[in-house]
């Protein structure tokens, strides 16, 4: 059992001869009683803070632990949340590829389609300015052709005679060079018009073509061999 400090001040010694002053004795143990009591007192102390400490300790022992939990809460989460994150994005960088792939497609047929519509309106329309400058060379040597016939018809040596006569008596030689002009213009229009009859098909399409849809269309030949209408 541990010796209080009132144990030590209330303890008694029994008297002997020679033995120890009585009063040195008492100082003694009235000295050694405080600092036994002082040292009680410091030892009392330093268990309540030993205590508290353990306690604090505990404590800082349960946040740390709670600490460390939430930590790896925390990581749990945040590499679910990076996982979901880049499976959502995998996933939206497929759809969008698909997409993009899908336009490309589409955009594609359609600029297929698009060059061969061109292409086959490009050509139609080569084929038929070729077919119309044919048209237009033909109708131009035609008409050339009954200019010319016109030409020589009007050079004829019966005019020269007709307006170099200056005796008019003879009236009827007159008549007759007259009717042999007539017969010369008549067989130079139908020989013209023979010639033709195989381009009739061409010449209306030069007719509409330049003057439109009409029946008698109205032509102008200037000196320049241009059409005028």
């Amino acid at each position: 059992m541990t010796l209080t400090a009132q144990d030590i001040h209330d303890k008694k010694f029994s008297l002997k001869m020679r033995g120890y002053s009585i009063d040195e004795v008492n100082d003694f143990l009235d000295q050694l009683t405080k600092d036994y009591q002082i040292l009680q007192d410091e030892n009392e102390e330093l268990k309540k803070s030993l205590k508290k400490t353990k306690k604090d300790l505990t404590y800082y022992d349960d946040l740390k632990n709670s600490l460390n939990q939430s930590i790896l809460v925390a990581q749990e989460a945040a590499d679910k949340v990076k996982k979901d994150a880049e499976s959502e994005a995998d996933e939206i960088k497929q759809n969008a590829q698909k997409q993009a792939d899908s336009i490309l497609a589409d955009t594609t047929d359609k600029s297929n389609q698009i060059m061969g519509a061109t292409t086959k309106q490009a050509q139609s329309l080569s084929i038929a300015t070729d077919d119309f400058r044919n048209s237009i060379k033909t109708f131009r040597q035609k008409m050339i052709g009954m200019l010319q016939s016109q030409l020589d018809f009007a050079k004829n040596e019966d005019w020269n005679k007709l307006l170099d006569s200056s005796n008019f008596d003879n009236y009827d030689e007159i008549q007759q060079a007259v009717k042999n002009l007539d017969k010369q213009a008549l067989v130079s229009v139908n020989s013209s018009s023979n010639d033709d009859s195989a381009k009739d098909q061409d010449d209306q399409l030069i007719v509409e073509s330049v003057s439109g849809p009409y029946t008698d269309p109205t032509v102008e030949i200037y000196p320049n061999d241009k059409l005028h209408k």
